[in-house]
């Protein structure tokens, strides 16, 4: 059982946003750097009176700090997706944004590009999501196969992924993004 399909940049895109939106690793980070905007702003009311009561100052810290952590909660996730695509445009993307086809074997999932062939075992996948959109068939805890499904130029999406996910223990069924 196979499907094909044309990934584009936009599909690449896709994983990234829900990756950053979903990792727990990229959560505690940005978590990180607002509690330390946070102790700076209150650190520097404290040491600098800047002709301000103590008051004043707590209170500026407090609006700095909200402001700031709305601002970079706000602002992470298009930054990141503006750094992957500057690092997808740094090198060659021929193996990556073109035609794929990927079919399900009995040892595992075989995929075909027109300059490059890989194959994982079953065992190697690590879990299998689907959003509206697309699935994201993870073969490490930062690296997927995306199928996009509104670019499936031949097979039957939903029966190849009911194969998968029947061979995939831990995936998840469909979210909404």
């Amino acid at each position: 059982m196979s499907v094909r399909f044309e990934l584009l940049l936009e599909d690449l895109l896709a994983f990234y946003r829900y990756y950053y939106a979903n990792s727990s690793t990229v959560r505690n980070q940005k978590y990180f750097v607002i509690a330390i905007a946070t102790v700076i702003a209150f650190g520097l009311s404290l040491v600098f009176e800047l002709g301000l009561g103590l008051a004043t100052r707590l209170v500026l810290a407090t609006v700095f700090s909200v402001a700031f952590g709305l601002f970079f909660h706000l602002q992470h996730g298009s930054a990141l997706e503006s750094q992957a695509k500057k690092m997808i445009a740094e090198g060659s993307v021929s193996g990556m944004l073109c035609t794929h086809e990927m079919t399900i074997e009995d040892n595992g999932l075989f995929e075909k590009t027109d300059v490059n062939e890989s194959r994982h075992a079953w065992s190697a996948i690590d879990r299998v999501v689907e959003t509206p959109d697309h699935a994201f068939i993870f073969i490490s805890s930062i690296q997927a196969h995306v199928i996009p499904k509104h670019q499936i130029t031949s097979g039957d999406y939903d029966a190849f992924m009911r194969e998968v996910r029947k061979r995939v223990p831990s995936s998840t069924p469909v979210i909404s993004q």
